[in-house]
């Protein structure tokens, strides 16, 4: 996906979020560290730190994307600026639900795109009305996406998040019919053609 919107003129940014819950990253003292599955998905207290963890660091890089005197040494893009009004965030499974909370929280970003959102982890309080998107979203959903975390109810969810939405903002949700979660990621690509 980075590199379809790359292609398309946009300066992309994909984070390696380093709060346990990726493949693989390198801890802040460069040691590599994989990821080991010891906290099970349902386990709400670990996915909510986890979950403000990688707020954090989406923040952070926004921050530094916005700050062009940081950035462009970085990108060796030479003298040119980074048009920061505009910057919109995507995420898929944990990272949509990470995108939407950020959004939440950071005035700069003016969109977002949605794929397959983990939302147990924000579902009590979608659940309960007090997450309120000012942002215009669009939500991509593969029909056989199936959330089996017991007692969440991802279409009820799904529901009450596009009822959130503050009046006159653009949202909308596309249903993929035939679709797999795994077909909006790179795993159809790097996976064993023998699967």
């Amino acid at each position: 996906m980075c590199k379809d919107y790359a292609s398309h003129g946009y300066i992309v940014f994909a984070i390696n979020h380093c709060d346990n819950s990726s493949c693989f990253f390198l801890d802040k003292n460069a040691r590599p560290y994989y990821y080991d599955n010891k906290h099970k998905k349902y386990h709400l207290e670990t996915r909510s730190a986890q979950l403000k963890i990688r707020v954090m660091e989406m923040k952070a890089l926004i921050e530094e994307i916005t700050d062009n005197l940081t950035i462009l040494p970085k990108l060796g893009f030479g003298k040119i600026k980074i048009t920061s009004d505009k910057v919109v965030v995507a995420g898929h499974s944990f990272g949509a639900i990470t995108a939407l909370k950020t959004s939440l929280i950071d005035g700069r970003i003016k969109a977002g795109l949605i794929f397959d959102p983990w939302l147990y982890v924000s579902s009590e309080i979608i659940d309960e009305g007090s997450f309120v998107m000012e942002r215009p979203f669009i939500t991509t959903l593969t029909e056989h996406f199936v959330d089996t975390t017991e007692g969440f109810d991802l279409n009820k969810s799904l529901e009450k998040l596009h009822a959130s939405v503050k009046k006159g903002l653009h949202h909308e949700q596309v249903n993929l019919k035939t679709a797999y979660h795994t077909d909006q990621t790179d795993w159809s690509t790097l996976s064993p053609l023998e699967l």
